[in-house]
């Protein structure tokens, strides 16, 4: 795991004073924020003029929300450590270079445009497709009844990987605060969301039973929110500690067992195939 005495090394590029003003920086402002444990905090996996790939901790967000803009964000802790990046002008203005967003409780990896010609080229593999992130699910090792809301499942639980689940979503519940999968034809709905007219699509590329437990490999393209809870709740196997889709609880962990472990784009430079993991 890299630390803040890590950091301070790598910084060292930019000069002495400005290694130390940076880490000050960083220090002070990740003193504030609150993460799940003491060693579990950001840090660059790898990095270029254009783009860094990121480490997401569990229970912060990616980008500030609307609703609380003052909270300390992933967004803001890169922003600080690479202050030009401020200068990216994405999908909202708060939010950056950041090319994709991982839920609130989910850790992981997560791509940062550096510029802005990075930005507008790796968007473009995403509209197109090409910019492919994989995830590491675990669920409890019994097929379990989906909670309200679900439309009668698709017969997937003994297929052996790889399958594909797809759907359109929905919001669903007090607050919106969670989705439901739909199918055509569609319950009148004004926020029916679809990917670009068409279902979204969860590839399971590995299903890994153990003996407590199951761990999926996940693959995605274009993702909506809770896209991977909600369609493993689908099929009857909900993440560990997802208490919003009925996961169970395990008490070896208490974050949402779900992890962005890897994605592969094109290098908006020089247009090489790239993964991260």
């Amino acid at each position: 795991m890299t630390n803040f005495s890590q950091l301070k090394e790598r910084e060292k590029v930019f000069g002495q004073k400005s290694a130390i003003l940076l880490f000050n920086c960083i220090q002070d402002m990740i003193e504030n924020m609150s993460f799940s444990n003491a060693s579990d905090m950001p840090f660059i996996v790898t990095e270029t003029d254009s783009y860094a790939a990121v480490y997401k901790p569990a229970h912060i967000h990616t980008v500030p929300l609307s609703s609380n803009p003052s909270e300390q964000t992933l967004y803001d802790w890169f922003r600080a450590l690479r202050p030009h990046s401020a200068n990216v002008r994405g999908v909202l203005e708060r939010e950056g270079g950041i090319l994709h967003r991982l839920d609130y409780e989910t850790r992981g990896l997560v791509l940062i445009a550096k510029t802005q010609a990075a930005f507008d080229a790796i968007s473009r593999q995403q509209e197109l497709g090409l910019f492919r992130k994989t995830y590491t699910a675990e669920s409890e090792g019994k097929a379990t009844v989906p909670p309200a809301g679900f439309p009668p499942a698709p017969s997937l639980t003994k297929v052996n990987a790889p399958f594909v689940i797809e759907s359109a979503f929905r919001p669903f519940g007090p607050g919106r605060k969670s989705v439901r999968p739909a199918l055509f034809p569609f319950p009148k709905h004004k926020d029916m969301a679809l990917d670009h007219g068409s279902y979204y699509q969860t590839e399971v590329i590995e299903k890994i039973e153990e003996s407590e437990k199951i761990i999926f490999r996940i693959r995605i393209k274009r993702g909506f929110r809770h896209q991977i809870r909600c369609h493993l709740a689908w099929i009857g196997f909900p993440l560990l500690n997802d208490l919003l889709y009925s996961g169970a609880p395990y008490t070896a962990d208490e974050r949402l067992a779900l992890t962005a472990t890897a994605f592969e784009f094109n290098d908006p430079e020089t247009g090489e195939p790239i993964s991260v993991f």
